[in-house]
């Protein structure tokens, strides 16, 4: 049997085909990725994602981010918690990607915490966890985070708010709420205390899957010559929502490390004058810059005439001939 997989490679879809014979240890199990009830689409996609990068090695490691983005095609945003001066900032934008239904990963990690720490409170380090909801009460006084860990229920959160917290007695009404489904301990999906979340985890990830978007793809390439920059024209009818994303297409695995080359994207509002040329008026998107294969942002325009810039920012004046981008443009009338 062989089985087509389209992934999202650097901003392009690609298939590729595989057939159905995966790597088993002696006892004749999977030697890599298992699914419940024998399912095989996961090691199918992960057969097919090390079939496109060369051995399963090469994809060991990797950010929450990228394989949502590779699966899904979608745009992916990371909130890196550090970022944010004020906590209600963070916790708005999740409570927006939650209504918004977009998919949502969790990076558990901190440098200032030790790792005894981690396994007091029964939490693994540098591990990515599914973010499946949010609560608040309506005093706002409780804001909870529920997450999953992949392996299941070894390392489950046993602080505040964990299945037996004491605190749950104090609210009856909202244990039947959460915990109604609660029936098997070893499913790994567990709650905790919004403070606790933002001192154990670092950043979120975000897919934005939308039913519709209207997506438009382009390829270009970074010139040599530093005074030459290619752009792209947007011309906006009426208030429009936009994601975009800038991928460069490298052979490095930044997945693991990072390139010396950056890389940053930005809208520009434009206006024609009279001879011709174009007048800058607002630059409304910017994203930071990036040494990762892509960085994103959003936005909301106003009518208009643009212009999408992608830039690369090369310090060490590394050849850069051969690095090609691609564009991915996501938008939708407000």
């Amino acid at each position: 049997m062989f089985v087509c997989c389209e992934f999202e490679i650097d901003g392009e879809w690609t298939q590729v085909l595989v057939d159905d014979r995966f790597p088993c240890t002696l006892n004749k199990r999977l030697a890599y990725s298992q699914c419940h009830r024998k399912q095989l689409w996961v090691p199918l996609i992960e057969k097919a994602l090390a079939k496109l990068s060369g051995t399963y090695e090469s994809i060991i490691a990797g950010r929450c981010c990228e394989g949502l983005a590779i699966v899904t095609g979608s745009p992916c945003e990371t909130l890196i918690f550090s970022d944010f001066i004020q906590q209600d900032q963070i916790w708005m934008r999740l409570v927006d990607a939650r209504q918004n239904q977009f998919l949502m990963c969790a990076m558990c990690s901190n440098e200032k915490i030790d790792k005894t720490t981690f396994e007091n409170v029964r939490l693994l380090n540098n591990h990515a966890y599914s973010l499946q909801d949010i609560y608040q009460s309506q005093d706002e006084q409780i804001k909870l985070i529920k997450l999953r860990n992949p392996w299941g229920g070894n390392f489950r959160w046993n602080g505040d708010w964990s299945d037996r917290s004491s605190l749950w007695n104090q609210y009856p009404q909202l244990k039947q709420q959460l915990l109604k489904e609660k029936n098997n301990r070893r499913d790994g999906v567990f709650w905790m205390p919004f403070q606790s979340f933002l001192k154990y985890f670092e950043c979120v990830d975000i897919c934005k899957i939308r039913p519709h978007w209207y997506e438009i793809r382009e390829h270009g390439h970074f010139h040599s010559d530093q005074q030459m920059i290619q752009a792209f024209r947007l011309n906006i009818q009426q208030p429009t929502h936009i994601d975009i994303t800038l991928f460069r297409q490298i052979q490095l695995n930044l997945r693991i490390q990072r390139s010396q080359l950056s890389i940053s994207i930005a809208i520009v509002n434009v206006q024609q004058k009279s001879d011709g040329s174009l007048r800058i008026y607002s630059i409304p998107v910017v994203t930071q810059r990036g040494q990762h294969k892509f960085v994103s942002t959003q936005g909301f325009l106003q009518p208009g005439n643009y212009l999408i810039l992608p830039f690369l920012f090369n310090p060490t004046n590394q050849p850069i001939e051969n690095t090609r981008f691609n564009l991915g443009l996501f938008v939708f009338s407000i």
